[in-house]
């Protein structure tokens, strides 16, 4: 008995793995891009160049090589990559997908339910849609900084949402959550190119600056980065940002968010949401004849600091209410979690028809100013 123990244990450690593959034989991919152009999907899948990353010889060539195919299909399109790839495409690490406009609007719905029947995707890739342009065109751009397009995309994103919070960061898990979810909208960031005739070879700048709003799961439109700010202060997506106010007829204050939180509420029978922002803030610079040594100034330059970050929410959520009426905002999934019998009896068959149009919100924003920079009373007052 103990002898057959043995011989099957010996046969589980011989046994390999079932679905391995050597290194060679795959196309390792970053990033994947689709369009539709003649009634086809038009896949673009960037593809790590291993003669790049193993011949020091080759420092000219790319370290990515774009591979391009057509389907009626997504998955005809991919696999008729592989007449132009020498393996098959790989996508376990693949970090971004971009979409065109318009399969945003036409065909979303295929291609998450695509993406989430492959295994091999993973649910965290960062999802952005191409505005005013091919999404193709967005996986060719290369920086002096980093030589793979997909990394500056990231780079890029993650650097706006700790300095600016004019974009979001959008995973696939987080769109096919909230594409199921039925009172829950979708938003999208975008990434748009800006040409400049003026440099050397047209050179391409990306910009993250709008996010697309969708309502039904449809899209409807973009919005700027202003906008997209107070939604995002919303969402409690914000990891820093620059608030700037007038302190006199022509002369600017700035102030740095340096950490902010926001915490909601819903008064569901008084159909309202309370928004409470708070967090730190700095100053960073002053352009006023203002002495900052003076506790008092200080103080009224904490309360403009709040009550411009709640001018911004308020203009951001009414803009967005009153003329897209769609509750990218997830109000209503706050509603039905807050009071469920209440919703279901009163909110639920007219959400968008009488119960959103006249929503109301009341905003409470309070950032302490932890610094005043290191000349406290500005050069004027030193």
């Amino acid at each position: 008995m103990k002898k057959l123990i043995l011989i099957i244990s010996l046969c589980l450690l011989l046994s390999g793995c079932y679905d391995y593959r050597e290194l060679n034989e795959l196309a390792i991919v970053n990033a994947i891009s689709i369009d539709i152009e003649d009634n086809q999907y038009s896949v673009s899948a960037q593809v790590v160049n291993p003669t790049k990353e193993q011949d020091i010889s080759s420092m000219k060539e790319n370290s990515f090589i774009i591979y391009n195919a057509k389907g009626k299909t997504l998955q005809e399109a991919f696999r008729n990559v592989i007449n132009d790839s020498p393996a098959k495409l790989y996508g376990a690490h693949m970090e971004l997908l971009i979409i065109s406009e318009s399969v945003a609007k036409n065909d979303l719905v295929n291609i998450l339910d695509f993406l989430s029947r492959d295994p091999e995707i993973r649910n965290e890739i960062n999802i952005f849609i191409a505005k005013d342009s091919e999404a193709a065109n967005e996986l060719m751009i290369k920086t002096s900084l980093i030589d793979i397009p997909s990394s500056k995309i990231i780079t890029n994103m993650e650097t706006n949402l700790k300095y600016l919070g004019t974009t979001q960061d959008i995973s696939l898990n987080y769109i096919i959550d909230a594409y199921l979810n039925p009172y829950k909208e979708l938003t999208i960031p975008t990434i748009e190119i800006i040409y400049d005739d003026k440099k050397i070879e047209n050179q391409e700048t990306l910009t993250l600056d709008n996010i697309a709003i969708f309502k039904n799961n449809k899209l409807i439109d973009f919005v700027d980065k202003d906008i997209t700010l107070g939604i995002n202060f919303i969402l409690d997506n914000i990891g820093g940002t620059v608030i700037q106010y007038k302190c006199d007829s022509s002369n600017y204050l700035v102030s740095e968010i340096l950490k902010s939180s926001t915490k909601i509420e819903a008064d569901v029978k008084n159909n309202k949401v309370i928004i409470n922002l708070t967090g730190h803030s700095s100053i960073s610079e002053v352009n006023c004849d203002i002495n900052i040594r003076n506790n008092d100034i200080v103080d009224e330059i904490r309360k403009n600091i709040n009550k411009k970050i709640e001018e911004i929410v308020k203009n951001s959520f009414y803009t967005i209410r009153d003329t897209y009426n769609t509750d990218i905002f997830n109000f209503q999934d706050l509603y039905y979690k807050s009071d469920y019998n209440y919703f279901n009896k009163f909110y639920k068959d007219n959400w968008y028809s009488e119960i959103f149009p006249n929503l109301d919100i009341e905003v409470n924003a309070n950032y302490k100013l932890y610094e005043k920079g290191t000349t406290l009373g500005g050069i004027k007052n030193e």
